[in-house]
């Protein structure tokens, strides 16, 4: 079976809209997955920022290991008692510590963890969960031939995004505060988190590394739709390119910034902006 292929970027970036193209390719998402195709068991081990802030770009053994719980859930390999008991660990420390996850929705976790695994049916597999980004020299580290998409959306239009966990929970791993919820510090997180992303894509993924930008996906932009059909493998291009034209339609919040006060957009962010690829997304 082939290594997986990761799919990762903001919370709010429209990951939602690749999603579409993975289903063409019978893509495993894997066995405990919620509406946007996320992987649950992804979350439950690794969405804990407090508990692994010490971990950050240390390449642990620590981290390692969940790496490998997380492929056995995946894989639907035999767990051992030392698994068991990180996973027993992890899920209670989301109780105590993380605390943004009712006990029910741990308890379903840990209940698809052992009535509810299925092995992969198709050969292209991953996952698909947007706090992957902080373990990215893990994920490489355990998955050497591994594929990594990022999708990234506009920092201006992010900023205003509802869904900004990862805004509470990163801040502090890129140098933040959160408790300053300005749109230019929103954006900063943004710029940072994009920024060690695309680093350490073509640091460590090189060639297995792609960047999506969400408006040329939502906009049917041709050549991005067929580089990220042929990056992904597995489907007759132009077949494929002619289903997802009838699928996939712009939801209407492109550009939803200049509904709002622009008097924060100064040349630095304007020149970040640009750093990120926002120049010319035709490209």
């Amino acid at each position: 079976m082939k290594e997986p292929i990761i799919i990762s970027g903001l919370s709010g970036s429209g990951t939602r809209v690749v999603v579409r193209i993975l289903e063409e390719v019978k893509f495993s998402f894997g066995y405990d997955v919620n509406i946007s195709k996320d992987d649950l068991s992804f979350t439950l081990l690794f969405k804990l920022p407090k508990h692994y802030f010490k971990y950050f770009e240390q390449q642990s053994d620590y981290v390692k290991k969940i790496m490998s719980i997380h492929n056995k859930l995946l894989l639907n390999k035999r767990l051992n008692l030392s698994d068991l008991y990180q996973i027993l660990k992890l899920s209670l420390l989301h109780i105590i510590q993380f605390r943004r996850y009712k006990p029910t929705w741990i308890f379903s976790r840990v209940k698809n963890i052992f009535f509810n695994r299925i092995s992969p049916i198709d050969p292209i597999w991953g996952w698909k969960e947007p706090h992957s980004v902080p373990f990215l020299p893990d994920i490489k580290l355990f998955y050497p031939n591994s594929k990594f998409i990022l999708i990234i959306r506009n920092g201006l239009d992010m900023v205003y995004s509802k869904n900004d966990q990862q805004f509470y929970n990163y801040a502090h791993y890129f140098g933040l505060d959160s408790r300053d919820e300005s749109p230019r510090n929103r954006f900063e997180l943004w710029y940072r988190f994009n920024k060690y992303a695309i680093e350490k894509g073509k640091e460590l993924f090189k060639e297995n590394f792609l960047i999506i930008y969400y408006e040329n996906i939502a906009n049917l932009n041709y050549k991005t739709l067929k580089k990220t059909i042929e990056f992904i493998g597995g489907l007759d291009t132009d077949e494929a390119i002619k289903t997802l034209k009838k699928e996939i339609s712009n939801p209407g919040t492109i550009n939803r910034y200049k509904d709002y006060d622009q008097n924060w957009i100064s040349s630095e962010i304007l020149s970040k902006l640009e750093e990120i690829g926002y120049s010319n997304l035709s490209d």
